[in-house]
């Protein structure tokens, strides 16, 4: 793989460390004798399809131009390795500054609002297909392509019984029915605490999304799923675009769907906090 990239910068690569390594990719810092890089790698079978996807989604972000993303340098395959390279980015700690200046960027990202729901191409959230046919109606979208498919293959693996699955299905059927109306916002799809950072001035930068056009309280959602988001956040962020009411009771109901993705990704170890997300809007919210 060094002189396939060593060609694409025309430099010699001088140093590779491991970042990490994932379920589905592993990353690193390449050097060379002008710049670092952020290599990104895939072994799996879908390993293509999930490179291209997040560099299709990346782009579509970028061209927006609200919130800062890495610059994609190339994609290539090579030897059944499928690698996304993109410029490298130094992070800084997230301080108050930042989280003032995500809060105001994000809303100003989910500003872009549509008429359609759907991006009209599949992408992917983890490693599952998650399907994006333009639809009409915001409800089509939230049952049709987000919450029944991971529903059914809950189902389908045996992490829920018949009896939970109707349950379940019953319960999100419920909110949808009473969600007040949106249009349909562009949206990171996946913005959980390990794809969004703080940079040097405490400009904020996302990466590895799952970009597509959807309700945005999945993104506020999905931030607090796994971390603490301070109120600033919120303060700055509803000053650009407030949230409908009652939003608080909702996160829960966006939750589930993250949720049930990683029961199907992960197993068992979280159905216990599904089904106590589930046991939170028993009420229509």
């Amino acid at each position: 793989m060094n002189p396939i990239i060593e060609k694409i910068l025309s430099e010699n690569i001088s140093s590779k460390s491991l970042i990490s390594q994932g379920d589905f990719c592993s990353t690193y810092k390449i050097v060379d004798n002008q710049n670092s890089y952020f290599l990104k790698c895939s072994f799996v079978p879908n390993g293509k399809r999930m490179l291209t996807a997040e560099r299709e989604g990346l782009q579509l972000l970028e061209n927006y131009k609200v919130l800062k993303t890495p610059k994609i340098i190339c994609y290539e395959s090579s030897n059944g390795t499928d690698f996304l390279l993109m410029e490298y980015i130094e992070f800084s700690r997230k301080n108050d500054l930042f989280w003032q200046n995500f809060g105001t960027q994000l809303a100003k990202l989910h500003l872009n609002t549509f008429d359609t729901w759907g991006s009209g191409k599949n992408n992917f959230i983890g490693d599952l297909v998650q399907k994006n046919p333009k639809r009409n109606s915001m409800s089509d979208h939230l049952w049709a392509d987000r919450f029944l498919p991971q529903i059914q293959l809950a189902f389908t693996l045996g992490y829920i019984s018949y009896d939970e699955k109707m349950e379940i299905t019953s319960s999100l059927q419920a909110v949808i029915d009473n969600l007040p109306k949106e249009k349909a916002s562009l949206i990171h799809g996946d913005l959980w605490f390990g794809n969004f950072a703080n940079t040097q001035n405490n400009h904020p930068i996302i990466y590895d999304p799952s970009a597509n056009f959807s309700h945005r309280e999945f993104d506020i959602a999905m931030m607090s799923l796994f971390g603490h988001v301070p109120l600033s956040f919120y303060t700055s962020y509803e000053r650009e675009y407030p949230l409908k009411d009652h939003w608080q009771r909702r996160t829960s109901f966006f939750q589930s769907y993250y949720l049930l993705v990683h029961l199907n990704m992960f197993g068992l170890s979280y159905k216990s906090q599904l089904i106590q997300s589930i046991k939170k809007y028993k009420k229509p919210i």
